[in-house]
């Protein structure tokens, strides 16, 4: 058998990735490899990078950095945590069928498909894998579904607020007990398909309609807050005024998130 056990000092590799039956995506461009460390030993190599996938197309172009902290599976035969180049790497000693799978990092979301099929032969097989990191200032929408977010600093109710999700931003990697908008934190939260925002300028105070609510097929974070906390954070408002709140968090990995939205005050405290 041959041994591909080996420690290498810091070099760089070009390969040229040729396509490989089962992947799903195209392989063809060329990778250039920053390696530190590689050791496996089997007969044949099953290989690759995640990769950072800038432009979202699925496909590994020159200057996409790798992905560090993806956890890649050679179904029923281990698996290993990429470091700063991406890098994965494992030998077989036979050929046939294998899978492998690739579990995202917090923060990103798959560009390409998360377990392919390969199939080993005479040569060693290269498999990529693409992430995209999610965006970090979500879509803050007060009341969802309106046109205009009129604000009753009289009422003893509360405001609703959404972070809608998208396909880079999703909502369940927030942290929803570090979320305060304008200091106040939530009184509850739950997480359901809203309506979108509909990107309406608040113009005409006079403008009351709602938007219609046409689910986007994302998961949205909703959220309530006491309207009375509210109105004590804004401090001195007329009627009249528009107002920005501001929402601040984590992510659960600890990333801290940001997002605005304007309101209209119509009524306020005597």
């Amino acid at each position: 058998m041959k041994n591909r056990l080996g420690m290498f000092a810091v070099f760089t590799i070009v390969m040229i990735a040729a396509g490989c039956g089962g992947t799903g995506y195209d392989q063809s461009s060329t990778l250039i490899f920053n390696m530190e460390v590689l050791q496996v030993e089997g007969e044949h190599l099953i290989h690759g990078t995640v990769y950072d996938d800038l432009d979202g197309d699925g496909v590994m172009d020159t200057g996409e950095p790798g992905v560090p902290g993806a956890v890649v599976t050679l179904v029923g035969m281990g698996d290993m945590t990429t470091g700063s180049d991406g890098l994965f790497a494992f030998g077989v000693s036979e050929a046939g069928a294998y899978t492998v799978h690739e579990t995202d990092p917090a923060g990103y979301t798959s560009t390409t498909p998360n377990e392919v099929g390969v199939l080993v032969e005479d040569e060693d097989v290269v498999v990529n894998f693409g992430d995209r990191l999610l965006d970090r200032d979500p879509l803050v929408d007060v009341k969802p579904g309106s046109a205009v977010n009129p604000l009753n600093l009289k009422s003893n109710g509360v405001l609703p607020v959404a972070i809608l999700g998208s396909e880079t931003f999703d909502v369940s990697l927030i942290d929803p007990a570090s979320l305060l908008l304008n200091g106040v934190p939530p009184l509850r939260w739950s997480y359901e398909d809203v309506a979108g925002h509909s990107g309406a300028d608040m113009v005409d105070p006079d403008m009351n309609g709602d938007d219609e609510e046409v689910p986007d097929g994302y998961q949205d974070l909703t959220l309530k807050f006491s309207t009375q906390e509210i109105a004590e954070s804004l401090g001195d408002v007329v009627r009249g005024d528009i107002v920005t709140l501001t929402m601040a968090g984590a992510l659960l990995d600890g990333t801290i998130i940001t997002g605005e939205e304007t309101v209209w005050i119509v009524q306020i405290p005597k």
